[in-house]
């Protein structure tokens, strides 16, 4: 374990100069791998887009059977997300700690905030604290080496830190810790392991991975189109994108909360 993670940190090495520029608990060979990744996928604060939308296909895994339909993402900033799917009145918006959805049944409610908080996951990883790592707010740790599909992966993690002064700070620092698998070879982040907070109970957190695949090139940015979604050990969702449109001009009506609740809180 050390001897591999020497020899893959000797290949990443960072000038003294960048790693005096960053503040927080950063670990220097966490921080080595980090900047490969950057570099090979343009995930950077300076080339993140202000929005998206994602068109694709999910597909649910159940025990007799695998049904799919179509779907619509918006991503706007790293707070903002809406969730459709065609022929279907399911809907999800959330907007910070606000947040509301439609159900099967067509009727709307509000979510509780911290749901809202950790109901996105990590749809397009380059727009969360995957491409605002070294910043001061976020700590970095290595976790160590590991095999992902054959594919040697060093693994880091990342975690924002949140003032006392925000009202959601318990839930948010809860939900923080995200840990990425990143391939020593490609510099992609191959999966991550992050937890949801419990819809019911906001101090219970649900562990979640995500397998990241067909990475494709989108306006200089690699978009994993395949993402494979697990509870532990159960395959539970794939989601297949077709389309990835970049700074498409949404605005705040987008993710507008009582639009989808009429008001209703």
């Amino acid at each position: 374990m050390k001897s591999g993670k020497l020899l893959v940190v000797a290949a990443f090495i960072l000038s003294g100069s960048v790693l005096g520029q960053m503040a927080g608990q950063k670990d220097s060979n966490a921080v080595a791998i980090l900047a490969r990744m950057a570099a090979a996928s343009g995930w950077a604060k300076a080339t993140i887009p202000s929005d998206a939308i994602v068109t694709g296909t999910i597909t649910r895994y159940h025990e007799d059977s695998s049904p799919s339909n179509t779907f619509t993402i918006k991503v706007r900033g790293s707070e903002q997300y809406r969730y459709a799917e065609d022929g279907s009145s399911a809907l999800l918006v959330t907007n910070g700690p606000a947040g509301a959805m439609i159900g099967v049944d067509g009727k709307a409610r509000r979510i509780p905030s911290h749901s809202a908080l950790s109901s996105r996951g990590l749809v397009l990883p380059m727009t969360t604290v995957l491409s605002d790592w070294d910043t001061a707010e976020v700590d970095v740790k290595w976790i160590g080496m590991s095999s992902i599909n054959g594919e040697s992966c060093a693994g880091i993690q990342l975690s924002r830190r949140h003032p006392d002064s925000d009202p959601m700070a318990k839930v948010r620092r809860l939900i923080a810790p995200v840990v990425v698998w990143i391939s020593t070879t490609r510099g992609l982040v191959l999966r991550a392991d992050y937890v949801r907070a419990a819809a019911d109970n906001y101090n219970i957190t649900i562990p979640e991975t995500v397998l990241f695949s067909d990475y494709r090139a989108v306006n200089g940015l690699a978009v994993p189109f395949q993402q494979d979604i697990l509870l532990g050990q159960q395959h539970i969702q794939r989601l297949q994108f077709s389309s990835v449109q970049f700074n498409a001009g949404l605005t705040d009506a987008d993710f507008s909360v009582a639009a989808v609740t009429g008001g209703a809180r």
